[in-house]
């Protein structure tokens, strides 16, 4: 857990708002309410079901965004998530029992402050909304009691966390010796050896040579264990073409989202807020006769473009201030306007004309998405059906039969990424089925479902070298080519330790100097940097590159320049790091101390009955 000192942490309210938009995503947990209410407790402290599916689901949100595709739960699981999550709770509410017994608490002022702080519950003004804050917390499975609750908590382990931490500070030699450490300077020489230093050219290998050679690397000419597999699949895109869809659906939905089809003239606008209209009057002034600019104003007030950016608005959003920015011309300053946060100088950063999509324009893309939702749903309803025929042991080709799922079959292995096998849902079904296994119904992200089936195992065979000569061929070249340059780079850096120069060897040479482990040397190898940093002074060191090799003498090891500009700022963001790291790893073995002391229980019971309704 990160050092946060005496203020509330962000943690939980991120959690809350990133499921402000799917709120519990249709979880099942809220059907367990009535008799699973905690998955386990620290002390007296519970972890509510619900806590736990909200943490859980913005864990596998997060792993999803992460690798850029959806995952199962069994993929969660496989990662280890969900166990990782449940420490975390439990870490929190053995915190949360240790705060209890310290009699740590937030006044209710202190949380009206950060209630009110939080943007998802403001208007567009930036005023607190009861309204906005009803619907988060509601499309977030969560009464204002709860919130409020869980923000007291969050408080309070910031409190206790600030405690244990406090005073703690890295020691100046610390940084120094990083400092140094990065700051270091080498200086070197280069050069590459290829194809056209070797002495003698490279002739095709003979018959016997190139069969030894096959049977020595005869693993990179064998193909991989293929899975012969059946399986059946039914997805929207199946269905699709077949679904019909009613000419008042198209409409009701094209109005229902006339804004996205239909959008008023905008502009793209930065607002800054002032104490008064004085201050905001001068501030202008000052624009106009370009003695600062609106960037300058925004620095100057330790804010970023990004803290005064209010995205696209229309001219009513904008209210008082409407009328003279829709006036304005591009990068125009005008204000002051009086608004709900001071008055303020709004400027115009983009002009976004009227948007008129009609309804023979989008009753395309609306009948797919119309069509495909009424697919998925046509699947939901015949789920069921399809579970009993397989639990009844109908096999994959009864099903096709008598359902509207395709058979079709495919030879597997890991490198097999065409139609359903691209879906990692398929993958992991595909590498852990067994030809004693039953299938069963697995549900993909986009609504469709398959079940699979294992007819046999290909095991793993040579390709005959009649039908891979030309890679084998290839492969060899390349092989002794590197061997010949190797034993070239061998013999020119005995020549080079004895103090000949490049030159005289007939090599191009590229000298480096004051090079440090962070520099980039434009056409040398990835190693080069590494390996010079590595060496001593005086020693020549061959490094492989593609069809080449490389030559690097180490001429000279210099110390950390120094620069008293950048000493400092660097010295205290390494020593910041460092203390933080520190601060961190203290609070985990507290976290863990407190684990122990008090005690959990968990019940996997309840684990598991939640972790089905993810299934």
């Amino acid at each position: 857990m990160a050092l946060r000192g005496t203020s509330i942490s962000k943690g939980f309210v991120w959690v809350i708002l990133a499921l402000l938009i799917v709120g519990l995503a249709g979880f099942g947990a809220t059907n367990l309410s009535g008799t699973v209410r905690s998955v386990g407790a620290v002390g007296d402290k519970q972890i509510d079901v619900q806590r736990y599916v909200r943490a859980l689901q913005e864990e596998m949100r997060r792993v999803q965004q992460q690798v850029g595709q959806p995952i199962s739960f069994q993929q969660a699981e496989a990662f280890g998530i969900d166990q990782q999550v449940l420490q975390q709770l439990l870490v929190a509410r053995a915190i949360d029992h240790e705060a209890s017994g310290l009699g740590l608490s937030i006044g209710d002022e202190n949380l009206r402050q950060q209630v009110v702080g939080v943007s998802a519950f403001q208007s567009i003004d930036g005023s607190f909304s009861r309204d906005n804050y009803r619907f988060a917390l509601e499309n977030a499975g969560l009464s204002e009691a709860e919130f409020e609750a869980n923000m007291r908590e969050e408080t309070a382990r910031s409190l206790v966390q600030a405690a244990v931490v406090s005073g703690l500070k890295m020691p100046d030699s610390y940084a120094n010796q990083l400092l140094n450490y990065i700051g270091e300077r080498r200086n070197f020489t280069w050069a590459r050896i290829d194809a056209t230093n070797l002495d003698v050219a490279i002739t095709a290998p003979t018959e016997p040579v190139l069969q030894a050679f096959y049977s020595e690397n005869l693993a990179l000419y064998t193909t991989p264990e293929i899975k012969q597999i059946s399986y059946v699949q039914l997805t929207p895109a199946q269905l699709v073409d077949g679904v019909e869809v009613s000419v008042d659906a198209i409409a009701g939905l094209y109005e229902a989202r006339d804004a996205e089809f239909n959008k008023p003239e905008r502009r793209l606008v930065d607002r800054l807020a002032f104490v008064d209209a004085t201050e905001a009057s001068q501030a202008k002034a000052q624009i106009e006769v370009d003695a600062i600019s609106f960037d300058r104003l925004v620095e100057d007030r330790g804010l970023a473009l990004t803290d005064v950016d209010m995205g696209d608005l229309d001219q009513v959003a904008l209210g008082a201030a409407g009328v003279a920015v829709f006036a304005a011309e591009l990068d125009q300053v005008v204000g002051p306007f009086d608004t709900a946060i001071g008055p303020a100088l709004f400027r115009v950063n983009g002009i976004l004309k009227a948007q008129a999509t009609s309804l023979e324009a989008a009753s395309g893309p609306l009948r797919n998405e119309l069509a495909l939702d009424l697919a998925r749903a046509e699947i939901d309803e015949q789920v069921a059906n399809i579970d009993d025929l397989l639990a009844a042991g109908a096999t994959l080709e009864e099903l096709a039969g008598e359902t509207e799922m395709e058979l079709q079959t495919v030879d597997w292995h890991s490198e097999v990424s065409q139609g359903l096998a691209a879906y990692q849902e398929f993958k992991v079904a595909a590498a852990t089925v067994t030809e004693d296994g039953f299938p069963k119904l697995i549900a993909l992200p986009d609504g469709g479902v398959f079940a699979l089936r294992l007819n046999g195992i290909v095991p793993p065979a040579p390709k005959p070298l009649e039908t891979v000569r030309e890679a084998v061929v290839e492969h060899w070249t390349k092989t002794e080519t590197m061997a010949h340059l190797r034993r070239k780079g061998e013999a020119l850096s005995a020549g080079l330790t004895a103090n000949a120069s490049f030159e005289s060897l007939d090599l191009r040479a590229q000298t480096e100097t004051e090079r440090t482990r962070r520099d980039y040397v434009e056409g040398a190898p990835n190693a080069l940097i590494t390996q010079v940093f590595d060496a001593a002074t005086g020693t020549i060191t061959i490094l492989d590159d593609a069809d080449s090799v490389v030559l690097v003498r180490l001429d000279a090891v210099l110390p950390r320049a120094q620069d008293v500009a950048l000493d400092g700022p660097m010295r205290d963001a390494i020593n910041a790091q460092a203390t933080n790291d520190l601060s961190q790893d203290i609070f985990a073995a507290f976290a863990r101390d407190l684990q122990t002391r008090i005690g959990f229980e968990l019940d996997q019971q309840a684990l598991n009955a939640v972790h089905a309704q993810f299934q």
